[in-house]
């Protein structure tokens, strides 16, 4: 009997907790490789995460401003000033030579020139103009010009750049430095990311190297200290001084051809850096005061020159939400990229490895805490999951670690809708066996009991009951001076009275021996007072039994008289038999005493005996008789015993309320 024991115990417990198990991995597997294999799932998983960060990205805490960073910038106000004064846009490349000048005169300690210089002019006025611009980079010494490597949507370079990309040749040898300004964008066109550093094909004549770093990138290496070798051979182990920079967390649209790290931008949703009109610093040498004020807000810092007009087409758009738009100047997203290095601000992934058992752990826990819930239920907790995903998420985001979310968040859904499937199919065939199980045995009332509760166990366990035995005195002489046909049709309709009696009153039948008949109350279905239920029930079936006596003298059948015994206490119910045959029945002493009170009817001449047991369960409105105390053979201890009065009306079931 143990390993039956063992057996069942899985198969009730076990089995349904290694299948939710079993669930949470196939939710876990399906959220992980559908976007792996599947193309337009691994977009839609990654524009939703995008999507998310954006928004966190707005309610996140504000960003210092960049304190190592001005802007020059050039507006329609500098461009509607300057020509009053007859400099035209785009300004001869002597006043840019004036511009650097002044801010070096100011202290500016590098100046990043976010306009592209990469032809040289023909005309002796614009020859000159060429040449004192040149003169003014190499005696300034601390300006880097920008390159222009074409990049397009998603970061990919174009592969027919030439050596027109660059700072032409003169302004090139002339300057600190150079870089291409290039900042890939998203599939959905935003600026959230800058590249290290750049490729270029066509080499003749420019550098060795096949790797440029990116020109706000430059900017910072040179502000920090760090010489362009040294900065590539950094940038190619995605280091940037003493600090490593965090891959891409978007790594399923990294930019190939060279790294990338998503940028920090500050101070939302206002312009990061401090603004000087273009006019003004080209003017500032004029008297002394203006030049002290523009050293104030210069000296010592990075400053950047470039067009903040939105019609010059070098604006892009950001993941800052803006009152008008989200599109921010070029030279803008170069500070703040600047800013992103600097200040050590990345933003890093969280360990994949710890996402990927982040992902498993709660689908599995989705699966067990829906495990045996109705699906509007298990709602609750999948809820709250969700919620401590965001929570997770959100906070995570704030220490500029992403976490990417949304695969998560697909696994626990699909755990709770693959638990909720596997539900249904677990409910279906456990009403399926219910209805193999007790519809012979049970009323209609009784089996939607059972299929509600979803409790009952076949592994036996203890219940309390009333027991009732009944059987038909003298049928057995009876039927010896009639037919078989005869016998078994009047059995038939006895037995039928009877059966449905019994399913009235929420009773269960266990057996049926020839014209005898075992039932309980109380099981598989719990009921309120199962002794009152099952001395109603006996009431009835004698007041039948009346009726029948008095059909009989009509119709000349043989009239029938039925004892009924019926006493309560605990048994163990369950499912009991062979390994070819089972049924459910009950075990235990008051079995034994039920059945021995239906013969002792005969005894004492009554039609219903029942137990003290029974008789204490029972209101006053049922007459009841003392007729002692009743031997019981193989027990000890004697019953009390009580004989039912049956009126010649009808009871109300109502007296079980």
């Amino acid at each position: 009997m143990q390993p039956n024991k063992v057996n069942r115990h899985l198969s009730h417990r076990g089995r349904a907790f290694l299948w939710s198990l079993g669930i949470g991995l196939v939710a876990a597997l399906v959220a992980i490789g559908a976007p792996y294999f599947i193309q337009p799932i691994r977009d839609q998983v990654s524009r939703a995460d995008i999507t998310a960060y954006d928004w966190l990205y707005n309610h996140r805490g504000a960003e210092s401003q960049i304190p190592q960073v001005a802007i020059v910038e050039i507006d329609k106000n500098a461009i509607t000033n300057l020509q009053d004064r007859n400099i035209s846009y785009p300004f001869p490349r002597a006043v840019q030579g004036h511009l650097i000048r002044n801010l070096k005169r100011a202290g500016a300690r590098i100046v990043g020139m976010d306009i592209l210089f990469s032809d040289l002019k023909t005309g002796a006025a614009l020859e000159q103009s060429d040449a004192e611009f040149a003169r003014a980079l190499r005696e300034c010494g601390n300006v880097v010009l920008a390159a222009d490597f074409s990049a397009s949507s998603g970061g990919q370079v174009d592969q027919t750049a030439s050596a027109q990309d660059f700072p032409a040749g003169p302004f090139r040898e002339a300057a600190l430095g150079y870089g291409p300004v290039d900042v890939p964008q998203d599939t959905d066109g935003y600026v959230r990311r800058f590249t290290l550093t750049l490729p270029h094909l066509s080499m003749v004549n420019i550098r060795k190297t096949a790797q440029y770093p990116q020109f706000a990138v430059e900017i910072a290496g040179l502000y920090h200290g760090i010489t362009p070798a040294q900065l590539l051979d950094q940038l190619r182990r995605h280091r940037f001084g003493s600090t490593i920079i965090p891959r891409s967390p978007d790594d399923w649209q990294w930019y190939q051809p060279g790294k990338t790290a998503w940028i920090c931008y500050a101070n939302r949703p206002m312009l990061s850096c401090p603004l000087l009109e273009y006019d003004q610093v080209l003017g500032a040498d004029q008297d002394a005061a203006s030049m002290a004020r523009l050293a104030s807000m210069v000296r010592g810092k990075i400053v950047l020159v470039g067009s903040t007009d939105k019609s010059e087409h070098d604006a892009f758009d950001t993941p800052l939400k803006e009152i008008s738009d989200r599109s921010r100047p070029g030279v803008e997203i170069q500070a703040n990229i600047i800013h992103t290095l600097l200040s050590g601000h990345y933003y890093s992934p969280f360990a994949e490895r710890g996402r990927i058992a982040l992902l498993f752990a709660l689908a599995l826990l989705t699966a067990l805490l829906t495990l045996g819930l109705r699906p509007v239920r298990a709602i609750a907790p999948v809820l709250l999951l969700l919620f401590a995903i965001g929570w997770l998420d959100t906070a995570l985001f704030n220490h500029r670690i992403v976490l990417r979310p949304c695969e998560i968040l697909i696994a626990v859904i699909l755990a709770y809708v693959f638990e909720t499937i596997f539900q249904y199919f677990t409910e279906e065939a456990r009403a399926k066996e219910a209805r193999r199980h007790f519809g012979r045995y049970v009323g209609p009332k009784v089996l939607e009991r059972v299929l509600d509760s979803g409790k009952v166990r076949l592994d036996g366990e203890v219940r309390h009951v009333a027991i009732m035995f009944t059987d038909v005195q003298g049928f057995t002489s009876l039927s010896e001076n009639m037919t078989p046909a005869d016998a078994v049709g009047v059995l038939n309709i006895y037995l039928t009275r009877m059966v449905d009696c019994i399913f009235k009153y929420d009773g269960t039948l266990d057996k049926i021996m020839g014209d005898g008949i075992m039932a309980y109350f109380g099981a598989p279905a719990v009921v309120p007072n199962p002794e009152l239920q099952s001395v109603l029930c006996a009431i009835e079936m004698q007041q039948i039994m009346r009726e029948w006596r008095q059909e009989c003298e009509r119709t000349g059948m043989p009239p029938l008289k039925k004892r009924i015994g019926i006493h309560s206490g605990e048994v163990i119910w369950g499912e009991v038999g062979s390994a070819n045959q089972v049924g459910c029945t009950i075990i235990g002493d008051a079995v034994n005493v039920a059945a021995r009170l239906e013969p002792l009817n005969k005894e004492y001449s009554t039609e219903i005996l029942i137990s003290d047991a029974v008789s204490q369960q029972l209101p006053d409105s049922i007459a009841l008789k003392y007729e002692g105390e009743v031997p019981i053979r193989g027990r000890k201890e004697a019953v009390h015993a009580y004989s039912v009065q049956v009126p010649s009306t009808s009871v109300s079931n109502g007296a079980v309320q």
